[in-house]
Order: structure tokens, then C-alpha cells, then sequence
């Protein structure tokens, strides 16, 4: 399990080893919880000002970085394996001929026919979500300093986290 955690903090995977940790907290003692509630609420706060666009990017990705460097020392200090009767889930390898997932579709449409993107987006998500607003209507009316390429990341990972 300790191996399983480790490899999704080093593809980056915050997120989804942060939730696993949360699921295996208490088998774990009072620090290790302590600890995993302190560093979930950083990644949370450091994704939302990605999100909203109010954190430089270097600094988006410093603070990734220390996260890493944090999960990795809680894992190797405070992680008791011996306790957890957990097996990590496998993951399904999907063939060449199934269709693509909804999600799939949307996040390629992103790169090649971003109006696309929207118009599906507009369909499921429908202004539901405060951030979904907030990056439509900077795609509507870009500010001065605006980049579709770094626009089209921060689109991505909110279809990422939030489609289903």
C-alpha cells in the first residue's frame, strides 16, 4: 500500500493519494491524522488559487512540490502498513476499441475545437459551478495577459477534478 501511495505522489497524483490516506487515516495514529488533515488542507487551498488563478504558476508548482516532499515524509514516518488491510484498486485497462469517456472527449476537444468544449460543458455543467463561471468568462472576454495555452491547462484540470 505504502508503495501504491508513494507511486501516485510520484506521478503527481496529489489528489487521488490524499484521498487514499484519507480512507486509510484511522487505521493510523493521532499524528499521522493530524498531519494528512493539515497537508489535505494546503493541497485543497493551493488547487483552489490555481484554480481561480490568483497564485503564479512557479509558485502553484513550489507548493506542489513541498506537498510531495511532505507526503513522502509523513508516509515514511508515520505510516504504520502493518495496520492496513488494504489492497490498492487495479486499474482497468481499457481497449483500443472502446469508445472514448465522456470526460475523453471533452478534454481532447480542449486542444483541437476548444467552442466545442464549451458547448458540451454548457450542456453538463451548466454554470453550476463558481469556478466553471469564472473560467468561461475568461474565455468569453480575456483579460489583457491572457494565454489559450495556459488557459486550456487550467480548463483541463477543472474538467479533471470536477466531470464525473
Amino acid at each position: 500500500m505504502k508503495q501504491y501511495l508513494l507511486n501516485l505522489i510520484a506521478e503527481g497524483k496529489l489528489g487521488e493519494a490524499i484521498a487514499e490516506m484519507r480512507q486509510l487515516a484511522n487505521t493510523q495514529n493521532k499524528d499521522f491524522q493530524t498531519m494528512l488533515i493539515q497537508l489535505s488542507g494546503q493541497y485543497a487551498g493551493n488547487e483552489r488559487d490555481n484554480a481561480e488563478n490568483t497564485i503564479e504558476l512557479s509558485d502553484y508548482k513550489r507548493a506542489k512540490a513541498r506537498l510531495s516532499k511532505s507526503l513522502i515524509y509523513l508516509l515514511d514516518t508515520e505510516f504504520d502498513e502493518s495496520k492496513v488491510d488494504y489492497s490498492p484498486p487495479n486499474p482497468v485497462k481499457k481497449e483500443h476499441n472502446d469508445p472514448p469517456t465522456h470526460k475523453e472527449k471533452i478534454l481532447k476537444w480542449i486542444d483541437e475545437d476548444i467552442d466545442a468544449a464549451f458547448e458540451e460543458l454548457d450542456k453538463t455543467i451548466l454554470f453550476k459551478h463558481a469556478v466553471y463561471r469564472d473560467l468561461s468568462n475568461e474565455y468569453i472576454s480575456p483579460p489583457l495577459h491572457f494565454s489559450l495555452p495556459t488557459f486550456r491547462g487550467k480548463l483541463k484540470r477543472f474538467v479533471i477534478l470536477n466531470l464525473h
